[in-house]
């Protein structure tokens, strides 16, 4: 097999990346429009407001701004301060595909940037001390970031339609809910059932002789040494 243009790390960071973009986006397929606007926490983000913020204030932000410093982006960013507000004129379909696009794009960027470049474009007002020094630091936190939102859409897809997204069936087959018929992602293996505790003979201490089993049977503790 001919080795990867991108390199084995990068190609390596961008499968996970990708399998959480994946993750992002899938467990929201077939959720109607007015349940994507539809908040179901106290704190009021909605399930589209999530995907625009994944693809604002993420893949946007990280890899357009900070690691290629694009000089149309970097002066939009102060136009979308809270990007997980999704104005009611913005249709579902262009959130999903703005997404997408940036997505692209950054790809685009990764394959064209090394691992260990310093970025174009550092937020002077954001993070305080907090620095990210190059495309192998910024790729892990941008799928950290999609992982914890992948998360956040589980929870609130199960809420909606109890709908989930990794399922255990009773064989301990791990599947993947996708447009509505589940494709099997791993198996995990099936373990014998554990003994109860209660069932388990007590551990005699060391230097101590253990019990006589007619004692154990009766109820007494090991260490009980009342009744002779």
């Amino acid at each position: 097999m001919p080795p990867s243009p991108l390199g084995i790390e990068t190609e390596t960071l961008l499968s996970y990346l990708s399998g959480q973009r994946e993750h992002a986006l899938g467990i929201l397929d077939g959720l109607d429009a007015d349940a994507m606007r539809c908040p179901v926490l106290p704190s009021g983000w909605t399930c589209l407001g999530l995907i625009q913020h994944l693809a604002l204030d993420v893949e946007r932000f990280w890899f357009r701004a900070v690691v290629a410093g694009e000089p149309a982006v970097i002066a939009s960013l102060a136009a979308t301060p809270d990007a997980r507000r999704v104005a009611p004129d913005v249709l579902g379909a262009a959130v999903f595909d703005r997404y997408r696009r940036e997505i692209d794009l950054a790809h685009a960027i990764i394959a064209a940037t090394p691992q260990d470049a310093a970025p174009a474009w550092r937020p002077a007002d954001l993070f305080g001390e907090f620095r990210l020094h190059s495309p192998r630091q910024i790729m892990p936190h941008v799928m950290t970031e999609t992982a914890c939102q992948a998360g956040h859409l589980d929870a609130a897809r199960e809420l909606i339609d109890g709908r989930s997204w990794f399922v255990l069936t009773d064989s301990n087959e791990v599947r993947v809910q996708t447009s509505g018929m589940p494709r099997r992602l791993m198996v995990a293996p099936r373990l014998p059932p554990r003994r109860p505790r209660s069932s388990l003979p007590p551990r005699p201490r060391p230097g101590r002789a253990q019990p006589p089993a007619d004692r154990l049977a009766a109820g007494q503790r090991p260490d009980d040494r009342r009744g002779g």
